[in-house]
């Protein structure tokens, strides 16, 4: 099972489209949708990043656990199954799932980029790194690029993982912080 693009076509997305849902278990994004891929174990971590347009899914596992987290436009991607937590992205918002031995939860915010700054976001977020993932997508008519960036990194039981998504013609960078720990 995939979260799949109802369309499979580029369609313009907005950051107020966006949702955070969680779901239990290994979920990947649909491959013909994926701008760019990576696989990374992170000590007891294996992350699986995919970056879909102006979204991303992300799927954690560890000791016999997994989460998918997935952030996109829910008018353009579905999934084939309820997700356990889904929020808009249009305020801040915290999502939490827990086992009995792990907990992964996601903060959210919303930053205005100033007239003129545009370039200086998309510049920083796509620089090349060990720990992270981006890519850039068509944005809008006037031939803009948005960017989406994951970074991670983990501390012995406890791994960090941080979006930024980059709307130029809005003006507007979205961004997550989930934090996922084991053995709590």
């Amino acid at each position: 099972m995939t979260i799949a693009a109802r369309e499979r076509r580029y369609v313009p997305q907005q950051a107020a489209d966006l949702r955070l849902s969680l779901y239990r278990g290994y979920l990947p994004a649909d491959p013909a949708w994926v701008l760019a891929e990576r696989r990374v174990s992170l000590g007891p971590w294996v992350l699986h990043a995919q970056i879909v347009g102006a979204s991303h899914v992300v799927a954690v596992s560890g000791d016999g656990f997994a989460v998918t987290e997935a952030i996109v436009a829910h008018s353009v991607h579905a999934a084939p199954v309820k997700p356990e937590r889904s929020v808009p992205l249009t305020e801040p918002a915290v999502a939490r799932l827990e086992g009995t031995d792990w907990a992964y939860a996601v903060t959210t915010a919303r930053r205005a980029v100033a007239a003129g700054e545009t370039e200086g976001w998309e510049a920083r977020l796509l620089e090349p790194g060990r720990h992270r993932l981006s890519a850039a997508y068509p944005s809008g008519p006037e031939g803009r690029r948005g960017v989406t960036l994951l970074k991670w990194g983990a501390v012995g039981r406890s791994l960090r993982l941080e979006s930024f998504h980059l709307y130029p013609d809005e003006a507007v960078v979205v961004t997550t912080v989930t934090w996922c720990e084991m053995d709590r």
